[in-house]
């Protein structure tokens, strides 16, 4: 009985490159609403702004979802005063990467009340923020704090509007929030 061992030229190499197939995962999207009245008149609006979602926003969903990590709520909608939102924006780097625009009559951040999930998304009520003092509205953000000053608990998502809006005192600005998920080939 002859044994014949396999020479290396014998074994077959196998490489696989990962290909990402159509409904190979879920897309968590974020739509904004924007409309800044004066006079009680609207100057400007703009509707479905796509966001951005921090770092610190991602390791929040994926830790609550699979880490069982404890849930925030609520969540709450505030103004930025700085342009171009990025990835590493954290509540801790509020103050030095960037800043919030805190001109406004309210005391803190107003609730983002959540809605009834339908068709896959929830639309948060609207809030509106009284204007206290001219200023440069550059888009808005979810938060875990609802101090206008604070800098710990969660930045989940951010949205730098279309153009800037110059704002001056009594001005109104309203903004909207809705979060979906769908299918990655939906």
């Amino acid at each position: 009985m002859i044994i014949r061992h396999p020479k290396f030229s014998d074994k077959a190499i196998i490489r696989t490159n990962r290909i990402v197939l159509p409904h190979d995962g879920i897309k968590i999207y974020s739509r904004w609403d924007l409309e800044h009245y004066r006079d009680g008149k609207l100057i400007y609006s703009e509707y479905q702004k796509p966001n951005l979602y921090t770092t610190e926003g991602i390791n929040y969903i994926l830790n609550t979802i699979f880490k069982n990590q404890t849930r925030l709520d609520p969540w709450y909608i505030g103004l930025n005063a700085t342009n171009n939102p990025a990835a590493g924006w954290t509540m801790a780097n509020k103050g030095t990467t960037w800043n919030a625009f805190t001109s406004v009559d309210e005391s803190t951040w107003p609730e983002a009340v959540d809605g009834s999930i339908s068709n896959g998304q929830i639309a948060m009520t609207q809030v509106t923020f009284n204007v206290s003092s001219s200023g440069t509205v550059y888009g808005a953000h979810i938060t875990s704090n609802n101090s206008k000053s604070g800098t710990s608990g969660t930045l989940l998502c951010a949205v730098n509007f279309s153009a800037s809006r110059s704002v001056e005192d009594n001005d109104q600005v309203l903004v909207t929030y809705t979060v979906g998920c769908a299918d990655d080939g939906a």
